[in-house]
């Protein structure tokens, strides 16, 4: 038997016992809670007919509040992919400019190699953004620290440095 996750027992009647009980009936969110209504709620045992309704209020307030957070979530992420993505254009112009006759060679098709890895890696979490935010969230931060140190870096620690953050963002991806 699941444990009753935090969002359960926030509501006001619901502890342990009656926490594990709506686990059980397949209620293991407010949003379902909401969804089931009253109906769905007046089949679990040693719940209070009168305090259905009051419930029901406090599961749909938390289960918004929650939706709110997590689109507040995803767009401050969406954000990030946006500042990211810019850093490194932004390094990729710079870096053709300091050093125009090293990119020329094998060391320039490495690092166009690395930037394109980079920016298709970028692309992905965008698209699955909804999913995995905590991961997404420490895996762009984490490239954002990496990438924001490379502007004033040698051309041996740019490349160093891309990789480190690629792999970072391909841990959120994995």
């Amino acid at each position: 038997m699941k444990a009753p996750d935090r969002e359960l027992l926030q509501l006001k009647g619901v502890g342990e016992i009656l926490g594990k009980r709506f686990i059980e009936a397949g209620l293991d969110s407010c949003a379902k809670i909401v969804e089931a209504g009253v109906d769905g709620l007046k089949r679990i045992k040693g719940l209070n007919p009168r305090i259905l309704d009051s419930l029901l209020e406090q599961a749909g307030q938390v289960a918004a509040v929650a939706t709110v957070n997590r689109e507040n979530r995803v767009n401050e992420l969406k954000q990030s992919v946006v500042g990211l993505r810019e850093t490194v254009q932004g390094l990729v112009t710079a870096s053709r400019e300091r050093f125009p006759k090293d990119l020329s060679g094998r060391k320039g098709r490495a690092l166009t190699k690395d930037l394109v890895k980079i920016m298709d890696a970028l692309d992905e979490i965008e698209k699955k953004l909804p999913k995995r935010l905590t991961r997404a969230g420490k895996g762009l931060l984490k490239a954002e620290k990496r990438m924001s140190c490379l502007t004033d870096a040698t051309l041996p620690k740019i490349s160093k440095g891309l990789k480190k953050a690629r792999k970072s963002l391909r841990r959120v991806l994995a």
